[in-house]
């Protein structure tokens, strides 16, 4: 310490005792700490839960957990209803879809009548369901006239002058319907046979047609020729031939119901595949139909929906007597055993007796099942022809048919030529409705036998000589 210093200091120096020291310093903390704000605590989950004041949620984007579907959605279980399979549109091609001769002119129904109208280009059927083959197409916006329904309201019957019934059938999800509280529910006709055949067209180059529609299958190119049965839609059959027009096609049909093998559809339902192999058939006869006598009052009757062959029996193993037109009523006399053909009353240049059989599920009856049941008669014999050689004509028919000692029913009949069975050529009658086949003379004694030209094919190698009938 400087001397000078302590000399000018004029106050004395007052000193805290220690203890004192720290007293002060105790209660200086405590002051501070006194002073600070009270901290709030953190609450717990029951407190939260517990609050008065409900917490508000921060919005915050959740990826979703759930399983993405995949492309195909997984099959549904038995216990699953599956869904209603709808009508689908015929497929037509790209966007402008050909619908030349396809599209029914039906007529347009009067203000108020029940009416249908279509929303998109559809398919008008024999009867309501897929099963059934198609008459043509109605347009988008094509109005008709409604006939009847189905029992279970998915389909209506629209009126369509000029085919069986004067009836057709559409899908209901694709019309507008007007007026038809009131329609009544009617009776589809039977659903025919189905030709089933395996045809894969990876397996050959051959020429193929793909069917895009249900149609009837015919003996020949035309709605004319009787039907054989239905071929569905998405089937596959080997093409042959198609006719100078392009209208039809003949394809194979390994089926037990088409004695040829072959048979004709309708071009515009199909598409043809390797087109530049298909060959140009020849003409071929259409089989004359026999106008059918009016059912008596009252009888069990039916309408023909098709062209369709008279049997001498209930069974395709008899031989062919003739054609019954579609749309011609007919009267049922009796039924087979197994219900599956009727005997109907038909002109006696058909049959002698007035008789024949035709086969049920192509016939809309009413009053059937009051018909007797009979048994079949027996089959008539076979006939042997003689097989053509290089240079012969030759004729093969369609069906099994009759051989007569002449040019009618009226004449004898040894018995029947197999259908597909080739037999030489070896005459024809005047006006040209009847060809003689040679058959043994022990067979018919001068060795000719009349078959009817409209149920077979020919091959004529040269003229054939016109020969007169014997004496009956």
């Amino acid at each position: 310490m400087n001397k000078n210093q302590n000399t000018h200091s004029s106050k004395p120096v007052h000193r805290i005792p220690r203890g004192m020291t720290v007293i002060l310093a105790l209660l200086i903390s405590l002051l501070i700490v006194a002073c600070q704000p009270e901290e709030t605590p953190t609450p717990t989950i029951a407190e939260t839960i517990q609050s008065e004041e409900p917490l508000v949620p921060t919005p915050t984007e959740i990826p979703p957990t759930e399983v993405q579907p995949t492309e195909a959605p997984p099959e549904p279980t038995e216990t699953q209803a599956p869904e209603p399979t709808p009508e689908p549109s015929p497929t037509l091609g790209p966007d402008q879809p050909d619908t030349t001769g396809m599209v029914l002119n039906v007529p347009v129904p009067e203000s108020g009548a029940p009416s249908a109208t279509a929303s998109t280009i559809i398919s008008v059927r024999t009867g309501p369901s897929l099963d059934y083959p198609v008459y043509g197409l109605l347009l988008e916006n094509q109005p008709a006239e409604l006939v009847g329904r189905s029992q279970d309201g998915e389909w209506w019957a629209i009126n369509v002058p000029g085919v069986p019934l004067d009836q057709g059938w559409v899908f209901s999800a694709y019309v507008e319907t007007a007026n038809a509280a009131d329609v009544a529910a009617i009776q589809p006709p039977p659903v025919p046979p189905e030709l089933v055949f395996a045809f894969i067209s990876g397996e050959s180059d051959s020429p193929f047609v793909r069917f895009r529609e249900t149609v009837y299958a015919h003996s020949g190119p035309g709605r004319d020729y009787p039907v054989y049965g239905v071929i569905k839609q998405g089937q596959e059959a080997r093409a042959v031939y198609e006719t100078e027009d392009g209208l039809w096609y003949q394809i194979v049909v390994q089926s037990n119901l088409v004695p040829t093998k072959q048979a004709w559809v309708p071009a515009p339902f199909m598409e043809l595949r390797r087109a530049g192999l298909v060959s140009i058939a020849s003409a071929q006869p259409v089989p004359e139909a026999s106008e059918l006598p009016a059912p008596d009052s009252g009888a069990p009757s039916g309408v023909p929906m098709t062209p369709v062959y008279l049997r001498g029996g209930p069974d395709i193993s008899y031989p062919v007597n003739g054609v019954a037109p579609d749309r011609n009523p007919l009267e049922i006399t009796a039924v087979s055993p197994n219900h599956e053909w009727y005997k109907v009353r038909v002109p006696q240049s058909v049959s002698l007796d007035g008789l024949a059989w035709v086969s049920a599920p192509f016939v809309a009856a009413s009053g059937a099942d009051s018909a007797p049941v009979i048994e079949p008669p027996a089959i008539a014999a076979e006939v042997a022809t003689f097989e053509p050689g290089a240079g012969d004509s030759w004729a093969r028919p369609l069906e099994h048919i009759l051989v007569f000692a002449g040019p009618g029913n009226e004449y004898p009949s040894p018995g029947f030529v197999r259908a597909n069975q080739k037999a030489v050529l070896s005459g024809v009658s005047r006006v040209g409705d009847w060809l003689i086949v040679r058959v043994p003379q022990t067979v018919i004694e001068n060795g000719q036998g009349w078959v009817r030209a409209d149920l077979v094919e020919t091959l004529l190698q040269s003229s054939l000589p016109v020969i007169e009938p014997p004496a009956r």
